[in-house]
């Protein structure tokens, strides 16, 4: 009877595991400029994955370093909104930015915190992917399934096709 509890014990880990293995934490929407938002015409939806790498303190300064660049991205002129998302382990997580025009993308992208986070990618993450989506303003955000569809697509034999970091 020992026996049996131990290995249904374990078997209701490993069921667990697996149900809890596709869960994601996901936080709403965050409008940043509402005018911005309600305004006539497309915006450009910067997606991006990263599945990180195991150990425990590289995980930790991709968070810290993720903390910083949140903390810089509400304050970026032409940014209309973003999310996050990540699965409940930690091990991967995706992002949405929506953008007025391509150029405030690319501004925020290669300076500040998040050029300094680019700038680690390679010791902190073991796969990436980075698509950009231009859709009417006001079907922002994608959904997640859409999402992940445009960063699958992007992604080639050797890495992301079309990266905007």
């Amino acid at each position: 009877m020992t026996r049996f509890r131990a290995v249904a014990k374990c078997a209701a880990a490993a069921t667990l595991g697996l149900a809890l293995g596709g869960c994601m934490l996901s936080m709403p929407y965050q409008i940043v400029d509402e005018t911005a938002a309600t305004a006539e015409g497309d915006a450009i939806v910067a997606l991006t994955y990263a599945r990180l790498r195991p150990e425990s303190d590289r995980r930790g300064r991709f968070y810290d370093l993720s903390a910083d660049v949140i903390d810089e991205l509400e304050d970026q002129p032409g940014l209309i909104g973003y999310r996050l998302q990540r699965s409940l382990s930690g091990a991967e997580v995706w992002t949405q930015t929506v953008w007025t025009d391509v150029g405030a993308l690319t501004a925020f992208l290669y300076t500040g915190a998040h050029a300094t986070a680019a700038s680690q990618e390679d010791d902190l993450v073991i796969d990436s992917a980075f698509a950009n989506v231009t859709i009417p303003r006001s079907a922002a955000p994608l959904d997640w399934e859409a999402a992940e569809r445009a960063l699958a697509a992007e992604k080639g034999p050797r890495g992301p096709q079309s990266a905007a970091r």
